[in-house]
């Protein structure tokens, strides 16, 4: 119908009837796609329809089961259904006419087509299982029969065949073999029973008389048939063989047909046949293999063995009948394809053809095309005749061709017959182009005289120059107009000039044209410059006033650039002087602009501004542009004064407006810094941390309101800043009492949390739960202002501070008392002496604060029901029992006391045995009291020694008094003790100590405690060979020479210890001091000791001084533990104060410790000089032995066994911060110069206490 339309217009639309003709093929046409169209719709519904029906399996679910098998006829069913095969057919046909093809169902088909391979295979599996039962001989169906029932879940009596029957099978799917069901083996061993059983009939013959003769008869048969049973094997193992040999037959024929089956064989086709000779001949192969199939047996028998072949067959059956369904599609496509593309060169060439070329151009581009058609249609007919070879062979394989063909050739004939029609439509195009060439000619004339006279009668006049900036534009635009109207005769012109050449006509003359152009150039050169500046010009005042107020300099120098072009020009014009006094005055209206910047300006100030400078109604800032400004740039000038005027207030107003502004956001986003806390009731709260950010915060905002009120204009805001004044002083006042609240309310929380103070806790309870109020309102809303909406916020801050002094006041007056009962709590915190307060039964709080009160005791031992403490353990492990148990009672400071002087007494009898022991045991006595008994019984050997020879006797010395004494109370036995088996020289004392020397370095311990005894009594014993040495190199000959006098000497006396060193005396105070490590001892201790003994004899302090690294804080630490004295060390830096420093002091002279102040000379000059007045103080009592002085303002006891002692490194480079003494308080300690010491000699004692006999060479090699 297309084609019949196609040619009917080309051949009849001459004809009156043509057009009712046409009429009714478009509708029958139209009825057609219409039927066609709903064919299609119809078929995309109903195939639609089963892919979405879930009991249809035209949809393939590749997730679903493959196979099922039917309870009611128990067959197998694969899901791969016939329907879903002639879907596949169906989509490959309608894709070749070109129907649209929904997704939905190509995705269907293209996966059927995926599985379509399997989906066979499969088929073929169910098809052998379905028939496999009609194959097999009577006796073996009864099998097939009950697997069946079995496989649908029902049961089948036993049954026995009586004939063999077997399957020769292909493998399912990967395999691709042919096989035997049952294997061979199998049919063996049943063939093997059925022979048995046959052989043995004879056993149950019975004869007429049924007795054991007639019996024996039959069973001879057997006997004597014994000797052909070999044959008979040998028969049987050969047909066997010929069973199992059987697949042979169809092997060489299925291995032909099992590629197929692996391959994509459209793919395949597509690529290797081309011709329709190739598919002819593809096609007759096929056919023959099909009836070399088709002779193939359908079963065969070996005697008793009956092999079915039928699926063999069935599976080649179905590889030719896919081959042959893969070679009609392809050809087919191969036809479908060859015609589309013939199909849409033929439509497209038709469309070319149809249309007229209008113009010359046109004609050659038309005769051009009709030259490529030419040579497509050429190349095209071979194409043609290929797919007629192929559509005969389809025909003649597949009993039909397409329809589509037939219409291809309709449209091909009238394709060829445009073709050749085409070029006598060229020609006569030609003839009508060159007619209407001369009728543009006229036209252009007369277009031509009407521009002349419009030019000649508007064009501009030298009075236009003294117009406005409007007119001049005006007289532009004019001109440019003209020019494209000219623009447009001359592009005719050439248009006809160029169709005349073509046409061979004589080109006519237009000479008004070219007047025009030069009258209009004339003009162009004098006026267009003028449209240049205004262009330039629109450029910038097209901007944003907004934006391009901070680039007026762009202005600036676009007013330069055309000053200086108009200089630099040849000729003044009438034009360039119009222009330069443009310039001229856009240079005053720049100088102008600054004031309209409006970077301060309200929008009051700019209606105003856009008043007075006379700007339309409604102009807004949004809007404004700079051209807006350019136009009423007369006024700008004469309003320079009221525009500066306006921003002058409009700075002074802004300022304020942006402070009070900045003060109205700094009260919205400033808030407190909030943390965690956790209450001692265990409820969580927020806190306020960073207080000093704060405060600083509002001082600034403070300040920022205070400098406003310098203004002029300050006088319009008093209301509003009035209001800020009151808040921000009002949040001063806050924010310093809340500062102070908080930091009392932790520190007093925890403590009266615990229980402490039960007389104050009803008050502090009272401001606990009220400021607790306060910090959860301040975590719901944390900005600062938020203080300010409270109620009656201000009275309840002064209640709380003044609630929280009556608390700190009781709290101080009842830990002092307890810090005058117990002198040594002085040297802890509050908060660790209130938790030992609070808990003074707990045996674990006792352990983790004992070391903090006692010098030696890391921790204690508890009875087995935890009252009482037995024993004081060191750091180092050391366990010291106590004579007599200390019983823990709630007054902490009694049992600690108690504790203190259990210790001093347990350690004062026990160095009262080991000196009256002859060989006292380590693991018997501690280490500080085996070393002080070893040093009373030094010292009694050295004075032993120097009486029996003969010098100054010990007993006629400056001690001869001491020593009367002592025989007055009893004590000469006692002296006697110790002197008895003293050496009788110095040598002879010498030797003695050298062997116990040698004794202790070569004795092996096991535990950690008694080695650190034995190198504490090895260090002891070097320095007494050390003395021993020099009072034999300095001859001494008796107790007061000076050698001996310079040395720390240790006596018993009345059952005590005390210490000699020149005239001084001191006693021993038993302070536990553990297994601490013993100082070396040099000539420059030595040095250090008798400077600081001599001082505290004088009621001075001693005060070693020099660089880092010298030994002085050590040196204190030694002799301090060599006394028995606890000593507590201080690091002094710029923070601490006068009251810190009395505080110490007050615990140092109430418990009878010695204080040792490192880098003394950090502290403040101001507090040195108020220390120097309580150090004073203290060594008078000292020295007087006043037993209590007046200190801080109250009356403080004083132990003349304390001590207080600093150490300073030099003032200058190298020690910053430091400062020198002031005199007055370098008076009150006797100075020691502290130098490098003695590594060598240190280095050598270290190693020989370590046991290592060559030490003094071995110390030499390590420091050298």
């Amino acid at each position: 119908m297309e084609s019949i339309r196609s040619l009917s217009k080309m051949m009849l639309n001459d004809i009156s009837n043509y057009n009712h003709f046409a009429s009714k093929l478009d509708a029958f046409i139209e009825r057609l796609q219409f039927a066609e169209k709903e064919c299609f719709d119809d078929w995309c519904r109903e195939t639609v329809g089963l892919i979405d029906n879930k009991n249809e399996t035209i949809n393939l679910e590749t997730t679903g089961k493959i196979m099922y098998l039917e309870a009611t006829n128990r067959e197998l069913n694969v899901n791969y259904s016939d329907r879903l095969l002639r879907l596949l057919k169906e989509v490959r046909q309608l894709s070749s006419l070109g129907f649209n093809i929904p997704s939905k169902i190509l995705s269907c088909a293209n996966n059927g087509e995926k599985y379509y391979r399997f989906g066979v295979i499969l088929k073929q599996i169910a098809h052998f299982y379905n028939t496999i039962d009609k194959q097999m001989i009577p006796s073996q169906q009864s099998y097939t029969s009950c697997n069946k029932k079995l496989a649908c879940g029902q049961s089948e009596p036993n049954h026995r065949p009586s004939l063999l029957r077997m399957v020769l099978s292909q493998k399912p799917l990967n395999d691709q073999k042919i096989q035997l069901r049952p294997a061979i083996e199998e049919i063996r061993s049943k063939y093997y029973k059925e022979l048995c059983r046959f052989l043995r009939i004879p056993d149950k013959f019975r004869g007429v008389q049924e007795d054991e003769k007639s019996t024996k008869l039959y069973a001879q048969m057997i006997e004597r048939s014994m000797h052909l049973l070999p044959t008979v094997y040998e028969k049987a193992e050969q047909l066997m063989t010929k069973v199992e040999t059987c697949d042979s037959i169809f092997f060489a024929f299925f291995q032909d047909w099992l590629v197929i089956s692996q391959v994509d064989l459209e793919e395949l086709i597509e690529e290797n046949l081309k011709t329709a000779a190739d598919w002819e001949s593809q096609f007759k192969i096929l056919k023959t293999k099909a009836r070399e199939a088709e002779r193939l047996p359908h079963e065969l028998k070996f005697e008793c063995i009956l092999v079915s072949t039928s699926g063999v067959k069935s599976a080649i059956e179905d590889a030719i009948q896919r081959l042959y369904d893969a070679l009609t599609w392809t050809l087919r496509h191969s036809i479908s394809t060859t015609s589309q593309s013939i199909s849409t060169f033929l439509n497209q060439a038709i469309d070319v053809l149809n249309v007229l070329p209008k113009t010359l151009d046109e004609v050659a581009e038309a005769n051009a095309k009709h030259v490529i058609f030419v040579e497509t249609n050429r190349n095209l007919k071979g194409e043609w005749k290929v797919m007629e070879e192929q559509l005969t062979l389809l025909r003649s394989v597949a009993g039909q061709g397409m329809e589509s063909i037939d219409n291809l050739e309709q449209t091909w004939d009238k394709f060829e017959l445009m073709l050749d029609s085409h070029q006598a439509v060229i020609k006569e195009q030609v003839e009508t182009l060159k007619s209407n060439v001369e009728t543009s000619i006229k036209g252009m004339k007369d277009e031509a005289e009407k521009l002349k006279a419009r030019w000649d009668q508007f064009k501009p006049r030298s009075d236009a120059l003294q117009g406005d900036r409007e007119e001049m534009l005006k007289a532009i635009q004019f001109i440019k107009e003209k020019r494209t109207q000219w623009q447009e005769l001359s592009d005719g012109r050439e248009k006809i000039e160029k169709e005349c050449g073509q046409f061979g006509l004589e080109p006519p003359k237009l000479d008004i044209i070219d007047e025009i152009d030069q009258d209009i150039k004339d003009f162009e050169d004098n006026w267009l410059i003028y449209e240049m500046f205004n262009n330039d010009l629109d450029t910038l005042s097209q901007e944003e006033w907004i934006v391009f107020r901070s680039k007026t300099y762009l202005f600036d120098e676009f007013l330069q650039k055309w000053a200086d072009k108009l200089k630099q020009g040849q000729t003044q014009t009438h034009m360039s002087v119009r222009l330069m006094k443009d310039v001229e005055h856009f240079k005053e209206v720049s100088s102008a602009l600054k004031f309209c910047r409006g970077d301060v300006l309200s929008a009051d100030h700019w209606h105003e501004m856009f008043r007075f400078l006379g700007l339309p109604r409604g102009t807004t800032i949004e809007k404004l542009k700079f051209a807006d400004l350019l136009s009423v740039s007369k006024n700008i000038i004469e309003n320079v004064d009221q525009l500066k005027q306006l921003n002058s207030r409009a700075q002074g107003e802004v300022a304020i407006r942006d402070a009070i502004q900045e003060l109205t956001l700094w009260a919205a986003q400033t808030e407190f810094t909030l943390a965690d806390y956790k209450h001692s009731n265990g409820q969580n709260l927020k806190i306020i941390k960073e207080w000093k950010e704060s405060i600083n915060s509002l001082k600034d905002s403070q300040a920022l309101l205070q400098s406003l009120k310098s203004s002029p204009y300050y006088s319009q805001f008093t209301d509003k800043t009035a209001v800020w004044e009151t808040r921000l002083a009002d949040l001063d006042v806050f924010l310093a009492q809340m500062n102070e609240i908080q930091r009392k309310w932790i520190y007093l929380e925890p403590i009266f949390g615990r229980g402490a103070l039960p007389s104050e806790a009803s008050r502090f309870s009272r401001v606990d739960s009220e400021y607790r109020a306060i910090l959860n309102d301040v975590s719901k809303d944390a900005r600062l202002v938020s203080l300010c909406s409270r109620q009656s916020l201000k009275k309840s801050l002064e209640q709380i501070v003044d609630q929280l002094n009556r608390c700190q006041k009781a709290l101080n007056q009842f830990l002092e008392q307890k810090r005058t009962a117990f002198p040594r709590f002085y040297f802890i915190g509050d908060d660790d002496l209130l938790e030992i307060l609070g808990q003074s039964t707990n045996p674990q709080v006792i352990q983790t604060h004992m070391k903090k009160l006692f010098q030696g005791i890391n921790r204690v031992v508890f009875s087995s029901t935890g009252e009482t403490i037995t024993s004081m353990v060191s750091a180092e492990g050391e366990t010291v029992p106590l004579l007599k148990a200390v019983r823990i009672v709630p007054q902490v400071e009694t049992w600690l006391q108690q504790l203190s002087d259990e210790m001093r007494r347990t350690l004062k009898d026990l160095t009262a045995q080991a000196v009256s022991d002859p060989q006292p045991s380590l693991a018997k006595y501690p280490s500080q009291v085996l070393c002080l008994a070893e040093e009373v019984k030094f010292s009694a050997s050295v004075e032993n020694v120097s009486e029996d020879v003969g010098a100054t006797s010990f007993w006629d010395s400056k001690s001869s008094k001491i020593s009367k004494s002592c025989r007055q109370r009893g004590e000469r036995r006692q002296l006697y003790s110790l002197t008895l088996n003293s050496s009788s020289d110095l040598s002879t004392l010498k030797s003695t100590l050298l062997e116990k020397l040698k004794t202790y370095t070569n004795m092996k311990v096991d535990d950690k405690v008694s080695d650190l005894k034995l190198k504490s009594l090895i260090l002891d014993l070097i320095h007494h060979v050390d003395v021993v040495d020099q009072l034999i190199s300095n001859k001494a000959k008796g107790t007061s020479c000076w050698t001996w006098q310079r040395q720390l000497r240790f006596y018993l006396v009345n059952g005590g210890i005390v210490l000699r060193q020149v005239s001084s005396e001191f006693e021993y105070t038993y302070e536990y001091q553990g297994n601490y490590a013993k100082l070396v001892h040099t000539p420059l201790t030595d040095k250090c000791y008798l400077t600081l003994t001599q001082a505290m004899y004088m009621g001075l302090g001693g005060n070693p001084y020099g660089p880092a690294g010298t030994g002085k804080t050590e040196s204190v630490k030694a002799l301090a533990a060599l006394m028995g004295r606890q000593v507590l060390v201080f690091n002094c830096d710029e923070g601490i104060d006068v009251t810190s420093m009395g505080r110490i002091f007050t615990g140092i002279v109430e418990c009878g410790a010695w204080g040792c102040f490192d880098e003394f000379n950090r502290l403040d000059s101001t507090v040195l000089s108020a220390v120097s007045m309580q150090i004073q103080t203290i060594q008078g009592a000292i020295k007087s032995r006043a037993g209590s002085c007046t200190f801080g303002g109250k009356n403080v006891q004083v132990n003349p066994n304390s001590a207080i002692f600093v150490t300073l490194n030099p003032a200058g480079k190298g020690y910053g911060g430091r400062q020198k003494m002031p005199d007055n308080l370098k008076q009150l300690f006797r100075a020691v110069v502290m130098g490098k010491p003695d590594n060598e000699l240190i280095s050598s004692t270290i190693l020989y206490s370590e046991g290592f006999v060559d030490a003094t060479a071995l110390a030499r090699k390590i420091v050298s």
